[in-house]
């Protein structure tokens, strides 16, 4: 990218739709719009923060009525100038409109091109324009919280107090090794400052596995012996008819999924073959199938028939599961229930017990209530808004956790000032990679081209 760049793309999805946005931003946005728009009032005499009512125009044919938009920088998200034509919506409007921008000397803009220059231009740091693509890719309400947190500078806020304390500490040891008869940090006090960042830091990096549930969702994954109502309990869980429903064993014969969103978390449902005796070269490779996806399980959704006694096969489903995160569910107690929980604990010694009925819903809701408590745990971190939700960012605490705890271990063991210093260079290298302050270009690169165009 160059100063002299200007770019544009279109920034709503192509298709139908009420309005298509092509947007232009850098030096030459306002001149390209001032060539091809006509209306009472004209875009170079615009000062900031107008919209224009008018025609886009080819010549001497009108393509579209438009509302033009006019951004001046530094005070647009990108920082440059920035112009966003309102065209009607659908593909042929905003293609003809974006080539006539390209014509007059824009070039199409990059994945994440505009917000790499928010980014550059200081508007935002990394974790922010991270924020930016997730917000644009949630697919769940938690995710979109999440993300609009980290978008907020929450995240940024914490990483840069962090730092500040860093910073402080390093100024000390390179005071006290280049005037050390003037300046005398105690290391009672240097271990205090760096303890409470390694607390903080530790804090954050535990945080990582319930942000990625909180971003991503969670794979649930149904197992159970044939007949006892797996496919039913996904059908019911999903409100629709997803999977066959028999009352032969062993209908399921691959797995199936759906998603749904329970209290703001996406939820990816599977449903599996039964565990049974596999008789045929079809029923073992659905076997494998079904470990398969229990390997890479986040919860198990175990299904025991209420109404019928257990059988080793409902054992050989306890022992696939193992120690793994489980709800354990009684189904079909609408037809009586003959099992019970002390049965249930001889296989499965952990796991909450819920009682349900796939066939008249009963159950379903405190079934998504608890497994709600299973995956996310305790509820407070809710109104904390504190979350590491990226691996990128869990790797960079882990460096700084590292850098910090040999820091304190070499303090402990008398190492000189030089050595803590170049330990603490690496904890301040890492928290600041969050930020972007550090981060190598064709990390930067990768980042962004995870982006859409026109974002």
């Amino acid at each position: 990218m160059t100063e002299e760049d200007t770019i544009a793309a279109i920034s709503t999805p192509l298709g139908v739709g009420g309005i298509g946005i092509v947007r232009i931003s850098g030096p030459r946005a306002v001149e390209i719009a001032e060539g091809i728009f006509k209306g009472k009032l004209r875009p170079k005499n615009v000062r900031h923060r107008r919209m224009l009512y008018g025609r886009v125009v080819d010549g001497d044919e009108e393509v579209d009525e438009v509302l033009l938009t006019v951004m001046r920088a530094p005070h647009t998200y990108t920082t440059e100038d920035v112009v966003e034509i309102n065209c009607h919506g659908g593909m042929a409007v905003t293609r003809r409109v974006l080539r006539m921008v390209l014509e007059r000397g824009a070039r199409l803009a990059r994945p994440g091109e505009f917000t790499m220059r928010a980014f550059l231009g200081g508007r935002m740091d990394l974790a922010q324009a991270e924020a930016v693509a997730d917000i644009v890719k949630a697919s769940s309400e938690r995710a979109r919280k999440a993300a609009y947190a980290q978008l907020s500078g929450v995240l940024s806020r914490r990483v840069e107090e962090l730092r500040s304390y860093l910073v402080e500490a390093v100024a000390y040891i390179e005071a006290s090794i280049d005037f050390p008869e003037d300046v005398e940090l105690p290391d009672a006090e240097l271990r205090e400052l760096l303890g409470r960042v390694l607390e903080a830091v530790d804090s954050l990096r535990a945080s990582y596995s319930r942000g990625r549930v909180e971003r991503e969702g969670i794979r649930a994954v149904i197992v159970g012996r044939p007949n006892v109502g797996k496919s039913s309990l996904m059908n019911a869980l999903l409100e629709e008819e997803r999977a066959i429903v028999s009352e032969v064993p062993g209908t399921t014969r691959d797995f199936l999924d759906g998603t749904l969103e329970v209290d703001g978390l996406l939820v990816h449902l599977v449903d599996t073959a039964g565990i049974g005796e596999a008789k045929d070269e079809i029923e073992r490779q659905a076997r494998a199938s079904t470990e398969r996806q229990a390997a890479v399980a986040d919860l198990f959704l175990v299904v025991l028939d209420g109404s019928e006694p257990m059988t080793s096969e409902d054992e050989e489903v306890a022992r696939l599961v193992g120690r793994g995160r489980k709800v354990i569910i009684i189904n079909k107690v609408d037809k009586g229930r003959v099992v019970s929980d002390g049965e249930v604990r001889d296989i499965l010694e952990d796991g909450p017990i819920v009682e349900a009925s796939a066939l008249t819903g009963y159950g379903l809701d405190r079934l998504k209530e608890t497994m709600l408590d299973v995956v996310l745990g305790d509820r407070a971190w809710e109104s904390d808004g504190l979350l590491i939700t990226k691996e990128r960012h869990k790797i960079a605490l882990d460096r700084a956790s590292e850098a910090l705890r040999r820091t304190l271990r070499e303090l402990d063991e008398g190492w000189s000032y030089e050595v803590l210093r170049v330990e603490l260079q690496e904890a301040l290298d890492a928290l600041e990679d969050i930020l972007g302050r550090t981060t190598p270009d064709e990390v930067l690169d990768r980042i962004f081209s995870e982006f859409c165009v026109g974002k």
